[in-house]
């Protein structure tokens, strides 16, 4: 299975345990297989272009072409930002009682939620945390950018307790494009 199969895979299983904590039902929850593509397409193209002005800007600076990677926070910001962007996870709410105000609110804010967790448990390895309502708010209401979630990824990197928990980007060939927060 491809690199971005899996991640696409691991960013569903995010969904569905967050619809599942909160009692909404999988089969109000339909997920765009093609815009998920395409946002983790055009996340992969943010990182060979972030990486390809990595490597220049350090050979033009006069020293040794020398590359450090990524930050974990960058990669993270990458795709967070792109998988909130996309208009890939939709919610039938007319199958949802009016009453339930909790699982309404939710419907509105599932992926950028999934994304965010994602972001937390695959890339960055840590549990969510407190921070995740401010996020959250930023991501669905506000202006920011990659390079403004990279920096606040690359603090919470480093700032909570890691899991152990394995991801695909781990491995072979994109284990060497960033390095994780010490």
């Amino acid at each position: 299975m491809e690199v971005q199969d899996k991640l696409a895979v691991l960013f569903c299983e995010a969904v569905s345990s967050i619809a599942e904590e909160n009692g909404l039902p999988d089969t109000l929850i339909d997920v765009s297989s093609s815009e998920l593509s395409l946002a983790l397409s055009e996340a992969r193209k943010d990182l060979m272009i972030m990486l390809a002005r990595r490597v220049t800007l350090t050979s033009k600076s006069g020293g040794p072409d020398r590359f450090d990677g990524l930050s974990i926070g960058k990669l993270a910001g990458i795709l967070v930002f792109r998988l909130s962007r996309y208009r890939i996870v939709h919610v039938n709410t007319s199958g949802m009682k009016s009453t339930d105000v909790r699982a309404m609110k939710l419907s509105s804010k599932l992926q950028e939620l999934a994304a965010l967790r994602f972001a937390s448990e695959t890339i960055l390895k840590v549990r969510p945390l407190v921070w995740h309502p401010e996020l959250l708010y930023v991501l669905s209401r506000r202006h920011i950018n990659q390079e403004m979630l990279g920096v606040t990824f690359d603090v919470i990197a480093t700032h909570c307790p890691n899991l152990t928990t394995a991801s695909p980007l781990d491995k072979p060939p994109f284990d060497k494009f960033y390095r994780r927060a010490s």
